[in-house]
């Protein structure tokens, strides 16, 4: 069944794991015997999945990469091994392990001494110290932040070891250049009238055709990346002196027009002084997607000021999706900075605080520490500084649960969830708290993501029946079998939750059954990309068709006497045809002979398309509508809108009452209309049963403008549809 289908991307991508986790013992290595190893991973393994092989060299010093090449050591063959990478590795001859060999290296391999990086940045750092004492009163440029007794005495890392100079942020080069060149830009395309310092820059400016869209600027990135570091860095080496607000000021409308109204809109006197060393000011608006209730109109604002301010604006925000900050992006010239990658990082001080501050650790370490914290330097500064109280080593090992308990928690995508859940490799790694984690990401998406894929992967659960294809596909549609009896279950449960007994305590009983259960039996290999829940449009499509027939029973009921579901299941599937088969037989002279049938049920237009629609069968209202021509259909419509209809009042539900004993009995639609409760006619004349210019709920819809006193088929009450007269 789906095992017989060829391998894609998609199901490479998506492995199924190891087929006997955990069967073989893990070797106690030597300390750092895989230092100065690179290795690349390709295949499956047969106990260790990816991630546990990778974790297991790194703790032993070794470094993993995702591609091979001259500088790989080790190439680890598992099954089902990449094709261009084994070419790769023929054309390079670079030597091959299979997961025994692997263990037998860990098991054979010499203890080895300090990692190279931290030799080598510890031998930097003592250059940098020999410097800094032989020229005390001009420290060099690229020397860390010498040690003092105010500093030791309690200051966060955070702020002891934070760039101190422009060249010391690691990343997002080219935007802070696009920064500084706004802000040179800026000032000098808006310089005071009649200031001599800065006219011919103006002309050189004007003649190079530079100038300022935005008189402000929009950077967004994940915290903890240096953005408003780099702001006031940046302000400060172009002369600006920085106006900080953050999210512990109070922004609201009143205190920015008040506080800033007169600055943003005024000129100083030190912007005329050649011998001031700061000629201007900079406003630097931190965490403005922060903007809370108590920051009521604060961006709106904002905003107005952007629009006339005589000073350059910096925003600095976290969620640049934030419907707030959407808004104010339109105004501002847009920076977006990037999460560092992992060797970005050990280039920033973090490494360099934990060797002045004596804490011994790994780069492996850190790389696992900045996967954690997602490369949130901030957080990392943090969370070394609280482990250095207590401790003075850090290993691979100890970074791991540390990072787990530290983890900075980001919030997944439906894609990533149902990734998690059905990808075997990730699902095989992951315990029963994380998998229940997965489902509160998106509790109301998560399972119908589920429920849209399951059917999409092989299950690795049926890999031991391969051999036999009959054995194979049984075992797959009894696992799909299990998993959909699981999802059943879940629905249950859910109705318990969302109905009215509002039970909000079975959520972790509605992750188990909705999502983990019915993974644990179909994780495996993805076939194909996944898929968006398709319920949710169906389930739209219902309710639009369900009020369309609702509409078209509360006409039809001065003819027939049946509910809702009796005209679904017998009317619709005769009327339908019955409405279609003289304009297939007849073409444009059956035209007269539809809307004759409409009117017998006061049916409208757009009940004739919508009844249609609901047939189904192997003949289905969408084949019908396809078999009409489009001149019998536009005929048809100029023919209906010409002509005069007849139509039926359709009683409304009373408002509630603001006062009194409650509200009032609402009348159902689905009961018969009381005749005898119906205003006379106007004529006393007998016209007859089936005469319809005598019927007091019954009125004829003129083609032109309505005749006075006369009301439209909807949304008017039976009182004043009977007023009406036949035109």
């Amino acid at each position: 069944m789906l095992l017989n289908c060829p391998r894609s991307f998609w199901e490479r991508k998506a492995r199924a794991g190891p087929k006997a986790p955990g069967s073989k013992e893990i070797p106690q290595g030597a300390p750092n015997c895989l230092q100065g190893l690179t290795f690349v991973f390709t295949g499956e393994l047969d106990s260790l999945s990816r991630e546990e092989a990778t974790d297991l060299v790194k703790r032993y010093g070794g470094r993993v990469t995702g591609a091979p090449s001259s500088r790989t050591s080790y190439v680890v063959l598992g099954e089902d091994a990449g094709e261009k990478k084994l070419e790769k590795i023929k054309t390079l001859k670079i030597p091959t392990l299979s997961e025994d060999g692997l263990l037998d290296l860990i098991r054979n391999e010499p203890a080895k001494g300090e990692p190279d990086m931290a030799a080598a940045m510890s031998s930097k750092m003592q250059l940098s110290d020999k410097a800094s004492k032989s020229a005390p009163s001009e420290p060099a440029a690229d020397a860390a932040p010498t040690k003092s007794p105010a500093l030791e005495s309690g200051e966060m890392w955070t702020d002891k070891y934070k760039p101190k100079q422009l060249k010391d942020i690691c990343g997002n080069k080219s935007n802070i250049e696009r920064l500084g060149q706004w802000l040179r830009d800026w000032y000098v395309c808006n310089a005071p009238v009649g200031s001599d310092i800065f006219t011919n820059a103006q002309c050189d400016c004007r003649a190079k055709g530079r100038r300022v869209e935005h008189r402000a600027v929009l950077i967004s990135g994940p915290p903890g990346i240096g953005k408003t570091t780099a702001a006031r860095l940046v302000c400060e080496a172009e002369g600006y002196h920085v106006i900080e607000f953050n999210a512990s000021d109070a922004r609201s409308k009143k205190m920015i027009e008040g506080n800033l109204g007169e600055m943003l809109n005024s000129r100083t006197m030190i912007e005329y002084d050649n011998s001031t060393e700061l000629h201007r000011n900079a406003v630097v608006m931190d965490e403005v997607d922060g903007m809370s209730a108590g920051d009521r109109g604060g961006i709106a604002q904002l905003i107005q000021f952007i629009k006339k301010t005589k000073t350059p604006i910096i925003c600095i925000c976290n969620d640049r999706q934030s419907p707030k900050v959407r808004s104010l992006a339109n105004y501002c010239n847009d920076l977006r900075f990037r999460r560092l990658p992992k060797r970005g990082v050990l280039l920033t001080n973090t490494y360099a605080a934990c060797i002045r501050e004596g804490l011994k650790l790994q780069p492996n370490a850190v790389d696992h520490l900045v996967t954690s914290t997602h490369s949130d330097i901030r957080q990392m500064l943090n969370i070394l500084a609280a482990w250095k109280l207590a401790r003075t080593s850090l290993d691979y090992d100890e970074v791991k649960e540390l990072g787990k308990l530290s983890e900075k928690h980001v919030s997944m995508g439906p894609f990533d969830i149902v990734g998690k859940y059905l990808q075997g490799q990730a699902y095989s790694s992951a315990s029963v708290a994380e998998k229940l984690d997965l489902y509160f990401n998106d509790f109301s998406l998560a399972p119908l993501m589920v429920q849209e894929n399951y059917l999409r992967v092989a299950p690795s659960m049926a890999r031991s029946a391969q051999a036999d294809p009959r054995e194979a596909s049984a075992r797959v549609l009894d696992l799909i079998a299990q998993a959909s009896e699981s999802i059943s279950q879940g629905d249950l449960v859910d109705s318990a939750i969302h109905g009215s007994q509002q039970q909000w305590g079975l959520m972790p009983t509605h992750a188990l059954f909705s999502c983990v259960r019915p993974a644990y039996y179909m994780h495996g290999g993805m076939q194909g990309m996944y898929q968006f829940p398709g319920w949710l449009g169906q389930n739209s499509k219902a309710g639009k068709t369900d009020r369309q027939l609702a509409d078209a029973q509360a006409r039809m009921r001065a003819r027939v006497a049946c509910d809702k579901q009796e005209i679904r299941k017998t009317y619709v599937p005769l009327l339908s045809r019955a409405m279609v088969q003289p304009l297939l037989s007849e073409g444009v002279d059956g035209v007269q002979s539809v809307i004759n049938l409409l009117d017998t049920y006061y049916l409208t237009r757009d009940d004739w398309e919508a009844l249609i629609a609901m047939r189904l069968g192997p003949e289905s209202g969408e084949q019908l509508m396809k078999q009409i021509p489009s001149n019998v259909k536009s005929a048809f419509t100029r023919a209906y809108n010409k002509s005069n209809h007849p139509t039926v009042a359709v009683a409304k539900k009373p408002a509630k009452k603001e006062s009194g004993a409650g509200l009032s009995e609402q009348p159902d639609l689905e009961e018969a209309l009381d005749v005898d409760e119906a205003p006379a006619a106007d004529s006393d004349e007998d016209n007859g049963d089936d005469g319809i210019e005598g019927d007091a709920f019954i009125k004829v819809k003129g083609a032109g403008a309505r005749a006075k006193g006369t009301t439209s088929r909807r949304g008017r009450g039976a009182s004043k549809s009977t007023r009406g007269r036949a035109k």
